[in-house]
């Protein structure tokens, strides 16, 4: 993050770790505070910040049209447009709940706001050939001094080309999330979608990735637009083995469509490699209740998802996972291997869920990794197993 007052001379930049600025704001603010102080022997503010009044002023229409159009922010894109003689600002634009700041009028010092308040004023510019729209507010915890943020660059559309056009409106997967990655857990979604929006390529993205307006470069390579963010990076198409993937923000994305298909009621026998992750589809029923087991040595896990990438469980080699299926439809599985070694493994998807079932009367008989909240099911009182395991009859 970069902090500066122009007027004195004074910048600072914060390197952090964390997204987003909660971390870095607040000490790239205070270390202007004190270079204030120190330099200039001047205190921060203490009273409200009151913008410098200025005029309304009627701008024509080709004023207003000059500064209209799409631009790439933080996370999606804002949409700048002419309402009659003012602007409406249209912010997450891309989202299905967008915020809508509408009449903004002209002013004298160049900036755009409401009628009655500067407390928010709207400023475009180029920059080095890019087109850049800012907004300054009075901030700070009493609002004792005026911010202004460079906060999206505007994208000219384009037209997309064959090879772009067909990786639209499809769903891809993560192919090599660390098995041991939060990012298993049931709050995040490891999809993402190619969408034509306002004349470029609009990436939708769970929590794994930062969505983004990219403009293509080539038929295979993409950048991202926008300046208030590094989140996004460069999406980038390859071939493997006859199917195409993409790579976006460190992860690498195969489509849906590509995965083998599993029938309920059968096994599949695989040898994955050390932190190798396997998809497969199957296709549900409405009311039918399935298991989803796994037999191996090493810590291997199955997660499941919905037609839509939500997740909904998992399945380890100490225990089973069991699910009704909501709708008819075709979920996802992706098997884990998490251990540094390759490791065959048996994963089934069966039907007759029921007799996979071994009651625990006692849990304090079973091992302590199979007690805690991690392995869904033996807090109830039971752990799912195999009837081949126990009796061999099935």
């Amino acid at each position: 993050m970069l902090e500066v007052i122009p007027e004195r001379g004074l910048g600072v930049i914060v390197l952090s770790s964390y997204s987003g600025p909660a971390v870095a704001m607040p000490v790239a603010q205070n270390a202007l505070r004190w270079a204030l102080k120190d330099k200039f022997d001047l205190d921060w503010p203490t009273n409200r910040f009151i913008p410098p009044a200025s005029p309304v002023t009627n701008l024509s229409i080709a004023e207003l049209d000059a500064v209209t159009g799409c631009y790439a922010v933080t996370r999606g894109y804002d949409l700048i447009r002419r309402a009659g003689t003012n602007l409406t600002w249209i912010r997450n634009a891309h989202s299905d709940e967008p915020t809508i700041v509408s009449n903004l009028v002209g002013r004298e010092n160049g900036w755009f706001s409401t009628p009655d308040s500067q407390d928010q004023e709207l400023g475009f510019t180029n920059v080095l050939g890019r087109f850049i729209m800012y907004y300054r507010l009075a901030t700070g915890t009493y609002t004792t001094y005026q911010e202004t943020v460079a906060h999206g660059e505007r994208v000219d559309p384009v037209t997309l080309s064959a090879a772009w056009s067909n990786r639209l409106d499809k769903v891809y997967f993560a192919s090599d999330v660390d098995p041991d990655s939060y990012y298993w857990l049931p709050v995040f979604n490891l999809g993402i979608v190619l969408l034509q929006s306002e004349g470029a390529i609009f990436l939708e993205a769970g929590p794994t990735a930062a969505a983004s307006l990219l403009v293509p470069d080539s038929d295979t390579l993409a950048f991202p637009r926008g300046v208030a963010s590094a989140d996004p990076t460069a999406l980038q198409a390859f071939t493997t083995n006859g199917i195409e993937y993409l790579r976006y923000g460190g992860f690498t994305y195969r489509p849906a469509d590509t995965f083998p298909a599993m029938d309920a009621g059968t096994a599949s026998n695989l040898v994955l490699e050390a932190g190798e992750t396997v998809w497969f589809t199957l296709m549900v029923e409405s009311g039918t209740v399935y298991t989803l087991d796994l037999l191996s040595t090493n810590p291997v896990a199955a997660y499941l998802q919905d037609d839509d990438g939500n997740p909904i469980g998992k399945a380890l080699s100490v225990y089973g996972y069991t699910f009704t299926a909501a709708t008819n439809g075709e979920y996802l599985i992706a098997v884990v291997n998490g251990n540094f070694v390759g490791a065959p493994v048996q994963f089934g998807a069966w039907t007759n869920a029921l007799p996979f079932y071994r009651e625990v009367t006692n849990v304090a008989d079973w091992p302590s990794f199979m007690t805690n909240q991690w392995y869904g099911g033996s807090e109830f009182g039971y752990v799912h197993v195999h009837a081949s395991r126990v009796t061999h009859d099935a």
